[in-house]
């Protein structure tokens, strides 16, 4: 009885490993959009108050300058940072991978 317990156990845990595999990268996908999101609205912002965050068809120079800070020259945001909170180097290929850059405007690519 105890052996059967014991092997259903290791079964089972054998079990988890390949069921929370897909769940992890789902998960992953999931914040990688939020944060691609939040980049395109930060985008977005500072377009809107002058600045001039996009990097000609480069989406990651463009992610890490919003990563830094982007200041409108003109305007009633003049000398105020537009900055990109939250997005690590462990996360910027995943958000990059969200993005493209469609005419002069940073977007997010369609889901799958």
């Amino acid at each position: 009885m105890l052996m059967a317990i014991a092997i259903i156990g290791i079964m089972s845990s054998i079990t988890l490993v390949f069921i929370s595999q897909p769940q992890r990268a789902a998960i992953m996908e999931s914040v990688d959009r939020k944060n691609a999101a939040m980049v395109v609205s930060m985008a977005v912002c500072a377009s809107g108050a002058g600045a001039n965050p996009v990097v000609d068809s480069d989406v990651e120079a463009t992610v890490r300058k919003l990563m830094i800070g982007v200041i409108p020259e003109t305007g009633a945001f003049r000398g105020r940072r537009f900055v990109v909170s939250g997005i690590t180097e462990e996360n910027l290929p995943g958000v990059v991978g969200q993005l493209q850059i469609t005419g002069h405007e940073l977007a997010l690519k369609p889901a799958n």
